[in-house]
């Protein structure tokens, strides 16, 4: 294929070299100019794709047969017809021979880039530009080799001179900038780049330049006043104004700006951007993720749910508008497109993940359960849903199936504070407490490694509960105190350790004080009820506790055993022996106790 089209560029170059003497009339030659010079944007354009470079080509090398008015004489095509009609009707200014030349050495310099020769085809680049200095794309293909060939002193004197010429592209500026910089002359490279700016005012790269220069020099307030200016543009497009938040983002690294100024400044941006109304979906996108990214999601969902409507298909879209549900509370919304990626995609786990969260957020463990099961069968890789699935077993009072759960996580993964943690936890479920601790420990020296924020209430809540049981009281209350002083209105704790205290019958005045303070939380609940009738008990003051011991009896959704069996206590001290076993009795209804039913026997 190479071969084929380094021929028929070669081809190009020649008819382009004969035109220069056999052609007799311009007309259908400058009917087709602007035809050749598509052929020749394209060419450059798509260098790299060997297919459409030959197609190009070819197309360039008709129009070049039309310019040399092979087309002419004798036998007109339909083609050079119609172009002596259009001749006719309009002044088409003529071919020039250096338009001719021009198309020739750009025909030499692709032959040559086929053949691997870049010098050489950079200096027939060069002079295609110099032949026709108003075609854009061959002047610019042209400074941008010079400048990767390093040749800054010649970029110099081409651009110079490209500059001088009438109908010269203004993005010459930043690239004379680029080789001004190269060859240390930054007040030079300061002054082409304002001037790309002035020329460009829809254009940001001189401004990304400025800012650049700018900043190397430590001329932090000109590089805010460039920056200030591009942001002030007033017909600017869409693409325009993303790029200048990019510009913004590099700029945050660089500390010249407060973190709020570039958040204000980049957000105006994005409201200009959106204000153009534009069309393109990679734009409309990008505004979007601009907003999202900037914590602005009721501006980012409308324009997702507008993209969604016109590509409803596209799983991009709607995982997006699924995380800015999930981030914004709307769960149904999410749930309802997550269905509609798990049809399209029924072996994507992350869908069944997702909507095993939401199912957990709304309190419906089965259907969390079933999601969380189908996402590990699917990745067994995805390390979050064991403790997911685990919290969710031990919730259902499946210690066991947790446990295995956990065990099999261990095997796969590196150990963890969560693996340790969830572990800790089966185990206290189990009533192996001295094993739980175990497991807490280990958690807790591994957070104190990687990650501390982790050791929080509800950690040393667990892990004191657990040394309760294990009858180490000390430690116990140690870590229910911890966990009440990082959460100083964790009524659970409180609870815990005030019935504990009552419990032992010790330190019943701060026992008292924290139940009180854990009522304040949740004055309704039976449990912290119990728990001060049972105090009151302690203190001798049994009609002050059966009155609480009777509140929190009413106040529990279904028959309590050990609630019963409080207030079988509390009757029998004040000497109410008959009720006291008659309470007793339906406690043992609830739960089948031993101790409970020594009472009543004796």
């Amino acid at each position: 294929m190479a071969e084929v089209v380094s021929g028929l560029v070669r081809i190009l170059g020649d008819f382009a070299e004969v035109a220069l003497f056999s052609r007799e009339n311009g007309a259908a030659s400058s009917f087709y100019r602007d035809d050749c010079a598509k052929a020749m944007g394209w060419a450059i354009l798509c260098r790299s794709d060997m297919t459409r470079r030959c197609n190009y080509f070819l197309s360039g090398l008709l129009a070049m047969m039309l310019m040399a008015g092979c087309a002419h004489s004798g036998g007109h095509s339909n083609a050079a017809r119609d172009a002596s009609e259009v001749t006719d009707q309009q002044d088409v200014p003529a071919l020039t021979d250096a338009d001719i030349r021009a198309a020739a050495h750009f025909a030499t310099a692709l032959s040559l880039d086929l053949q691997d020769k870049p010098d050489e085809a950079l200096d027939q680049y060069i002079r295609s530009a110099q032949d026709n200095p108003a075609f854009e794309p061959v002047v610019l293909e042209s400074v941008r080799r010079l400048l990767k060939a390093r040749e800054f002193d010649r970029t110099i004197a081409f651009v110079t001179n490209a500059l001088a010429k009438p109908g010269a592209t203004p993005m010459l500026y930043p690239m004379l900038g680029l080789a001004y910089i190269s060859t240390s002359r930054t007040n030079e490279a300061i002054a082409v780049n304002r001037l790309a700016v002035q020329k460009m005012p829809d254009n940001l790269v001189g401004t990304i330049n400025l800012v650049s220069l700018y900043s190397q020099a430590g001329r932090t307030n000109e590089a805010v006043a460039a920056l200030r200016k591009a942001g002030e543009s007033k017909d600017a497009d869409s693409p325009y104004w993303i790029a200048y938040c990019d510009l913004l983002t590099r700029v945050e690294r660089q500390n010249l700006l407060s973190a709020a100024d570039i958040r204000k400044w980049s957000l105006a941006a994005l409201d200009q951007a959106a204000s153009t109304a534009p069309r393109d979906p990679a734009v409309l996108q990008r505004i979007a993720d601009g907003y999202l990214s900037r914590s602005q999601p009721d501006k980012a969902r409308p324009i997702y749910e507008t993209l969604l409507k016109e590509f409803p298909e596209s799983p991009a879209i709607r995982e997006k508008l699924v995380n800015l549900y999930l981030r914004t509370g709307k769960n149904p919304e999410a749930v309802k497109l997550l269905d509609g990626l798990r049809r399209d995609n029924p072996t994507d786990p992350q869908n069944y993940y997702f909507l095993g969260a939401l199912a957990y957020e709304a309190r419906d463990f089965a259907k969390a359960t079933e999601n969380y099961e189908t996402a590990l069968r699917l990745n067994p890789g995805i390390e979050q849903i064991y403790y997911d699935l685990a919290g969710l077993k031990l919730g259902a009072h499946k210690p066991e199936e947790a446990l295995d759960l956990l065990q099999t996580a261990r095997a796969k993964f590196k150990l963890n504070f969560a693996l340790e943690f969830y572990t800790g936890l089966a185990m206290a479920a189990m009533e192996r407490f001295t094993q739980a601790i175990n497991h807490y420990t280990s958690a807790e020296i591994l957070a104190r490694v990687n990650d501390a924020s982790k050791l929080n209430h509800v950690f040393y809540f667990q892990m004191g509960s657990a040394h309760e049981r294990a009858g180490n009281f000390p430690e116990a209350v140690a870590l229910l105190k911890k966990s009440i002083e990082l959460s100083p209105k964790f009524d659970e704790a409180m609870n815990y350790l005030g019935y504990m205290w009552a419990d032992r019958n010790e330190n019943l005045r701060e026992a008292h004080d924290l139940i009180d303070r854990a009522l304040k939380e949740e004055p309704e609940n039976p449990a912290y009820l119990d728990s001060l009738a049972w105090i009151f008990y302690r203190e001798g003051n049994f009609e002050e506790a059966l009155r609480h011991i009777r509140t929190a009896i009413a106040k529990s959704p279904e028959a309590d055993a050990a609630l019963l069996d409080h207030m079988g206590d509390i009757l029998k001290a004040l000497k109410r022996d008959s009720e006291a076993v008659a309470t007793w009795r339906q406690s043992l209804q609830a739960h089948d106790d031993p101790k409970v039913r020594e009472k009543v026997e004796h």
